[in-house]
């Protein structure tokens, strides 16, 4: 989806807006430290980059050593 049409920057960027999201929620008590994963999942699935189960933050490092390494542009 959104995958193909998002550069390895653009995507790295959302990521880490993903993580931040979800560190915010959780140091205001909106949601439950706990459920942290869950909602980083959801957001995987939403947004439709990823595939189900992986962590957006090391989904965000990989891509990032990625773009060093030149695997990715």
């Amino acid at each position: 989806m959104l995958e193909e049409k998002l550069s390895p920057r653009q995507r790295q960027w959302l990521y880490g807006v993903g993580v931040a999201a979800v560190g915010l929620l959780v140091t205001y008590k909106i949601i439950e430290p706990e459920h942290a994963p869950m909602w980083l999942d959801m957001f995987v699935n939403v947004v439709g980059i990823g595939a189900p189960g992986v962590a957006t933050g090391t989904a965000a490092v990989v891509l990032n050593k990625q773009r060093r390494d030149g695997t990715v542009e």
